[in-house]
């Protein structure tokens, strides 16, 4: 049997998942096959009337016959709250769970696939998320892990594809990350210094815009054409949806890998009483005209990200060398086009867009030591997460990641108004922490501290408004009516608890 590291990467997509180890005899990383030999895995767990679980494969399958139990693109659901400021939770059967939970059951199956082919019990994982994650979603990722009896290390996606294509080069070089997986778009500029040293200058990117919008996006174009044909309104069917969703997602794949096929037939038979088969055809022509619009506001995100590297770090477009294609939805014909033709820029895709980023994280995990045993986390214990660290955190032993800050971080004052710090885009070095300080009582409601640990660990001062303060702890104007160095001493103070 071939000898493997025991840290294992995983890219935990939001449709499809991979997960990778490196193999010492072969000197290279290798994607491990899942129960039914294939490379990915679908992000997707079913959950029968009984409560038994399935995951992947036979899970998605499952919608074209009992949609109701089956959940999908739960990602999207962790670490978030609704707008009441309440944990948002996944609803099957008329149960609520929490969406940690439902990832930690595919950590769990890519765990065992890992641990099939290592022959040795795993306990660590290098585990890759979007550059756009808040913290609280970070947190969620962790605690699925957890769960999964694992311990994490957290890696930005596009930072884990550079990885994956850079780390092996000895000049300096600039690449810009199109990562349009599944569920998310992340846009990174991303300059690899040495064989050592990968940083992060500029990020895009929306959480919310991936593979599946354009599934659903060919889904109500079959209900529209459904409706054309036979005049009725079909979208609300929830059984005909699901084989719509999956029949879709095939069209797309075909319209984008088979390059002599230039038409597919979106078929579905029975797909209500009365219709033997639906049928229509589409064109690679008309699909990409139905998604333009998705793929110009990737573009847009693409030239966010090249702004914010010239206005931080004075790496332009001219500085880059290529674009890195990650993700299935990178496959898109006109993806590669229109880039090409908006940023005069090659296209760089030798390596599976699939399984780059699964790659990536297998290297990075190869600068980690295993680990005896997993973090004890029963899932009957399963909390909304919040303020957990990563296991073991730290800086890479032998590679050097400079990540960006994805969100501005700053003192809460009242509500959601804050001060701000640390302005997002700003370079921190992986394994720095975020930190919240406890406060004297009559202005603990007022500052939540956060900071990064920046080489020259000085600490950011403090500078906000009387009027704030004085509303948020419920006293006198006067009692902040002091200076801005006063109000800066008094923070200080607490900080360092004297």
């Amino acid at each position: 049997m071939a000898t493997y590291h025991k840290v294992i990467g995983i890219d935990l997509g939001t449709t499809y998942s991979v997960v990778a180890a490196y193999n010492f005899e072969k000197q290279d990383v290798m994607v491990i096959p899942n129960r039914q030999n294939e490379h990915t895995t679908p992000s997707v767990v079913y959950i029968n009337p009984s409560g038994e679980i399935s995951v992947g494969r036979s899970a998605k399958e499952k919608q074209q016959r009992d949609p109701e139990g089956v959940l999908i693109e739960v990602k999207r659901l962790m670490g978030e709250q609704d707008e009441a400021g309440v944990k948002k939770m996944v609803v099957v059967r008329n149960k609520q769970y929490h969406p940690e939970l439902i990832s930690a059951c595919i950590l769990k199956e890519l765990k065992a696939c890992a641990e099939r082919m290592i022959g040795e019990p795993v306990h660590d994982a290098v585990i890759t998320v979007p550059a756009y994650f808040k913290e609280s979603q970070k947190n969620a990722t962790r605690e699925a892990a957890k769960i999964a009896k694992l311990n994490p290390r957290l890696i930005n996606e596009p930072t884990a594809a550079a990885v994956a294509y850079g780390l092996d080069s000895d000049e300096v070089q600039s690449f810009i990350v199109y990562d349009f997986g599944g569920g998310t778009f992340d846009v990174s500029i991303v300059r690899i210094e040495n064989e050592n040293t990968v940083e992060v200058v500029g990020i895009g990117g929306d959480a919310n815009l991936g593979g599946g919008d354009i599934d659903e996006m060919l889904t109500q174009w079959f209900f529209g054409k459904m409706q054309a044909q036979y005049g009725s309104d079909f979208s609300n069917d929830k059984r005909l949806r699901g084989k719509a969703r999956l029949e879709a997602e095939k069209v797309k794949i075909n319209l984008c890998n088979d390059s002599e096929t230039k038409v597919q037939e979106f078929v579905i038979a029975n797909p209500v009483e009365g219709i033997e088969e639906a049928c229509f055809s589409i064109s690679l022509e008309e699909f990409e005209r139905i998604i333009q619009d998705t793929l110009e506001k990737t573009l847009v995100q693409v030239q966010v990200a090249l702004d914010s590297a010239q206005k931080n770090h004075e790496v332009t477009l001219e500085d880059v060398e290529a674009i890195i294609l990650v993700g299935g939805s990178s496959k898109i014909p006109a993806v590669a086009k229109q880039l090409q033709a908006r940023f005069n820029k090659p296209i760089k895709s030798n390596l599976n867009p699939d399984e780059i980023v699964a790659i990536g994280a297998a290297r990075m995990a190869k600068n980690y030591e295993p680990s005896q045993a997993a973090v004890i986390k029963d899932d009957e214990e399963l909390k909304p997460a919040e303020g957990v660290a990563a296991i073991g955190g730290g800086e890479l032993d032998s590679t050097n990641i400079k990540d960006v800050v994805s969100h501005t971080l700053g003192i809460g004052l009242y509500g959601d108004l804050y001060d701000p710090l640390s302005l997002r885009t700003k370079s921190s070095r992986v394994g720095s922490v975020a930190m919240g300080i406890r406060l004297p009582r009559t202005t603990r409601p007022a500052f939540i501290l956060l900071f990064i640990r920046a080489k020259t660990r000085r600490h950011p001062l403090i500078s906000t408004s009387a009027k704030w303060l004085s509303a948020a702890c419920g006293l006198s104007q006067r009692a902040f009516t002091g200076s801005k160095s006063r109000l800066r001493s008094m923070a200080m103070a607490c900080f360092t608890g004297r």
